[in-house]
């Protein structure tokens, strides 16, 4: 199976913890990576930042079932929508196999980082546009 298909999950967990920290470093040290612990650290960073959102009195970040499949969304704090990701968070047994493979071929953490990247930027963009629309819509 193709990694990006495989790890998509993974790929939509750093899209949502850099949406939420509003800071691309996340997906940045995965896609730059050149070796495997650069990897291994920007997930677990992901991760800490989901579990530090998801213990909270009101997270930020939720995951739901839509007509298209899995989206995860992300309440960012300039926007009156939240930012929507579609995909679901990785479970357990998904990372733990990212981790063994990384740790053979970091090459794939460069192509998840890549597609993560990619997730986040049509992310945005669809945010922008509906945002743009709302506008246009009270303007008229």
């Amino acid at each position: 199976m193709e990694p990006t298909k495989k790890y998509r999950d993974v790929a939509v967990l750093l899209a949502a913890a850099s949406a939420l920290t509003g800071s691309p470093s996340l997906i940045d040290r995965l896609t730059y990576a050149l070796s495997p612990e650069p990897a291994l650290k920007a997930v677990a960073d992901a991760l800490r930042i989901v579990q530090s959102d998801q213990n909270s009195q009101e997270p930020a970040i939720t995951q739901a079932e839509s007509e298209k499949g899995y989206i995860v969304s992300v309440r960012v704090e300039d926007k009156k929508s939240p930012l929507v990701i579609y995909g679901r968070l990785p479970g357990s047994e998904l990372v733990r196999n990212f981790i063994e493979t990384v740790s053979r071929d970091v090459n794939i953490a460069r192509k998840i980082g890549t597609f993560a990247s990619s997730l986040l930027v049509e992310a945005q963009l669809r945010l922008g546009r509906e945002q743009g629309e709302s506008e246009r819509e009270k303007g008229e």
